[in-house]
């Protein structure tokens, strides 16, 4: 999985993109893509990315989702351009949520 930040009209966007060939030899790992995506497409949170739109081509599968900002993984990311899926699920652990 790569994370990347994508800019397109000015509006920032952050890319993931899966190998579509990674996901065909391992079953766990398409299902929790779909899942990934069934969610994201199904809610609209305010404190969650939005899925904006999905896309493949022949190497990958791809979810642009709209940028949360204010998450420490934001400002990573547009330091680096790309994030390593470790480093985003550590990120991504530490998150509190926001009380009611």
């Amino acid at each position: 999985m790569k994370v990347e930040l994508v800019l397109y009209e000015d509006t920032h966007f952050v890319l993931k993109s899966f190998s579509r060939q990674a996901i065909i030899e391992n079953e766990a790992r398409r299902v929790e893509v779909v899942d990934e995506r069934d969610l994201l497409k199904a809610t609209s949170f305010p404190n969650l990315n939005r899925l904006v739109q999905t896309t493949k081509d022949d190497d990958w599968l791809c979810l642009l989702l709209e940028l949360a900002e204010g998450l420490d993984a934001v400002s990573l990311l547009r330091a680096y351009k790309r994030l390593d899926s470790d480093l985003v699920k550590l990120i991504l652990l530490q998150v509190r949520p926001i009380p009611n």
